[in-house]
């Protein structure tokens, strides 16, 4: 090329960028998930956001749910998948898909012989729970369920991460009740089983982001999620 050429050329490239990014077709996103979400969501999600919108530069980061609220809100953070209950108006939410509760079980347990774990059978039991602080979401939904159930396993080990919950389960410390995204974390001796109780709730996963000011870029990513939710997990 003469130079002029170039000249042209760069301008061309530089007017498509911007046409691009007013689209929501190019840019910078900044992408806040759980812990659980990137086992589970976070693949089939970006595998699909990157096949419709290849120009997109994206930048993920794990937060918990009160780090990712604080993020979106003070625009450190451009969406995010997140648990609720979420206390800030500033920001929007939608509903993507629930999930399953199982029994994280050592391999060599008793209960790995079981097709289906009651609630009851995990009384006296040595338990892997989730911190309060950490992983509050998942900490009350299953205190919650051992509670109306009657049932008190013994509790020997606490952790905030779904990994480390199940690396515990893996060293025989324990049973734990996790989502069913936990099935995807490759720990060795670690099996999964439905869990029953009379009372059992599902646990949900939310995308979020500011209401205000919402740029083309988010708005594809959300209708992306949207579109990928109903296809997958709907």
């Amino acid at each position: 090329f003469r130079s002029d050429d170039k000249e042209a050329k760069t301008l061309d490239d530089a007017v498509d960028t911007v046409r691009a990014a007013a689209r929501g077709e190019g840019g910078f996103l900044r992408f806040g998930c759980t812990a659980a979400s990137a086992y589970s969501v976070v693949p089939t999600l970006m595998r699909g956001f990157k096949e419709r919108y290849p120009q997109v530069e994206v930048a993920l980061h794990e937060r918990l749910t009160s780090d990712q609220v604080r993020d979106l809100h003070e625009s450190r953070l451009d969406v995010g998948l997140v648990r609720l209950p979420i206390d800030q108006p500033s920001l929007a939410t939608e509903r993507l898909l629930e999930e399953r509760l199982v029994v994280a079980i050592p391999a060599d347990h008793p209960l790995a012989a079981e097709r289906i774990v009651d609630v009851g059978d995990l009384q006296g039991l040595p338990f892997i729970g989730f911190t309060r602080d950490g992983a509050r979401y998942f900490h009350d939904m299953i205190e919650g369920i051992l509670a109306t159930s009657g049932v008190s396993p013994k509790v020997v080990q606490r952790a905030t991460q779904l990994h480390v919950v199940a690396a515990l389960v893996s060293a025989g410390l324990g049973l734990a009740v996790v989502p069913d995204a936990a099935a995807r974390v490759l720990v060795d001796r670690v099996v999964y089983r439905p869990l029953r109780a009379d009372r059992l709730p599902r646990p949900e996963l939310y995308v979020c982001w500011r209401r205000e000011g919402q740029t083309p870029l988010v708005r594809n990513f959300v209708a992306l999620a949207r579109e990928v939710a109903a296809q997958h997990w709907r």
